[in-house]
């Protein structure tokens, strides 16, 4: 999983953000049930650079407010534990 993450985050910092929308290029050799998503970048000055492809295997997925909720239900516990 953390290949994956890696390979993905490489994938994203490598690619440059360009003003003419280029077809989306297959990416690490797999394939995803989820489409890619597309995301506006913009600069400091909140002025639009481009757009960048996200892969949908990691950005397409729905989100689950169970996960989301047994995850802050858990963080809370650990707070009044003591645990970092």
């Amino acid at each position: 999983m953390f290949r994956l993450l890696r390979q993905v985050i490489s994938h994203i910092s490598a690619r440059t953000c360009s003003t003419d929308a280029a077809p989306p290029q297959p990416r690490l050799g797999l394939r995803s049930p989820f489409p890619d998503r597309e995301a506006e970048v913009y600069n400091l000055q909140k002025q639009p650079e481009g757009k960048l492809v996200l892969p949908g295997q990691i950005f397409g997925a729905p989100f689950r407010s169970d996960i989301v909720q047994r995850v802050a239900v858990w963080q809370l516990a650990q707070e009044e534990t003591g645990y970092p």
